[in-house]
């Protein structure tokens, strides 16, 4: 019986428990140079589309809640918002392989920062992951992304007017990236169960060196 309660009590905590608040998966800090890689669609300033993608690793299931990417917009025209797209992709070895979320963000006019999709819902297991910031055909983002985060991801890659319509890695240009989660419930579950069970042990051993008493 009192294992039972033990448990109950542990299930009930996590039920009524507040939702976790999102923490860092993967962040570079903040890109400081005054250099940048220009990030456009098709009829961008280059002529050409270019785009950017990071790899990063998540350690256990997780729910992703923000993908962003430090961007600037060099549209400054007043009231007019650009869009572009922030995607997630699953690991291709040394670029992006399948895409798995693909959302339309936009970024406010003469904005530059971390900018991209919050509040989001995407459970991942535990694995190699690729964020990717694209402008798609129609949408209207010219801008850039500045290089030098002091803390870039290990691997990554861009996709151009030169690639032939495909990701290919380039481990030099430190862009800016910042993925946000929270563990999968599955988990937060588990780990209930798991504190419940060092209880439950903690009073058997407590018993039985009273009983050898």
């Amino acid at each position: 019986m009192r294992v039972f309660a033990v448990l109950t009590v542990s299930f009930v905590l996590l039920a009524g428990a507040a939702p976790a608040s999102a923490g860092i998966i993967a962040y570079t800090g903040i890109p400081t140079d005054d250099g940048f890689w220009g990030l456009s669609g098709y009829d961008g300033h280059f002529g050409f589309h270019q785009w950017f993608a990071g790899q990063f690793e998540v350690t256990s299931p997780t729910i992703i809640t923000g993908l962003e990417g430090y961007i600037s917009n060099q549209n400054f025209s007043a009231g007019i918002e650009a869009t572009y797209t922030v995607a997630l992709y699953s690991d291709g070895g040394e670029v992006p392989g399948l895409e798995i979320f693909a959302g339309e963000a936009t970024i406010a006019p003469g904005f530059e920062g971390f900018s991209g999709l919050t509040s989001l819902n995407i459970p991942v297991l535990s694995g190699l992951y690729w964020i990717a910031l694209e402008v798609q055909p129609g949408q209207t983002l010219d801008g850039w992304v500045r290089r030098t985060a002091p803390h870039p991801f290990a691997n990554e890659a861009y996709n151009n007017g030169t690639t032939g319509g495909v990701y290919l890695p380039f481990d030099h240009f430190s862009v800016g990236y910042r993925v946000t989660g929270v563990p999968e419930p599955a988990t937060l579950l588990l780990l209930g169960m798991g504190a419940a069970g060092v209880v439950v042990n903690a009073r058997r051993r407590r018993k039985q060196v009273s009983g050898a008493r």
